[in-house]
Parts: C-alpha cells; structure tokens; sequence
C-alpha cells in the first residue's frame, strides 16, 4: 500500500429547470458540501459559468445527477438532464 495520497476535485450539478444546485467534494472525494446555486439563463452563459468554476477549482471530474422516478424509470426531467450535460 502506498503512503501517497490520492486527491480529487469533483463537481456535483443538480440541473433543474431554472436553476443548477452545484456542490464541491473534499480532496477525499467522500463529503460533498453545496457551494452555490447558478440561476440558468441561456446555455452559452451557463457554461461559460461552469467553465470558469471548473478552471478557479481545479475540477477533475463532474458529476449529475440523473433524477429517476419512484417506478425507477426515467421521466421528463431526466431527459432534461441528458440533454443539459
């Protein structure tokens, strides 16, 4: 086993209709804390904001969530989200 330790920068999106609930995890990977949520505007600002989070935070790796429905099939909303990310 090695004594390096292994550390990672992920952003988790919450993409809702109108806005994006977005969350940063420690350098374990293991506790996620909200950082902010962005308001959506149009597309090109959206990721224009997102680029410059990723950038300032040194992001690795983006994680979204993907919204099932009780039944465990996937609804409206989850399309949203294929489509947004």
């Amino acid at each position: 086993m090695s004594n390096d330790k292994l550390w990672i920068s992920a952003l988790g999106l919450d993409i809702g209709l109108k806005r994006v609930g977005l969350a940063g995890c420690d350098g374990t990977g293991l506790i996620a804390t909200g950082i902010t949520t962005l308001v959506r505007s149009s597309f090109e600002r959206d990721v224009a904001y997102l680029r410059e989070l990723v950038r300032e935070r040194r992001v690795q790796i983006l994680v979204a969530g993907l919204p099932y429905s009780l039944s465990g099939e996937l609804g409206d909303q989850a399309r949203q989200v294929q489509k947004y990310a």
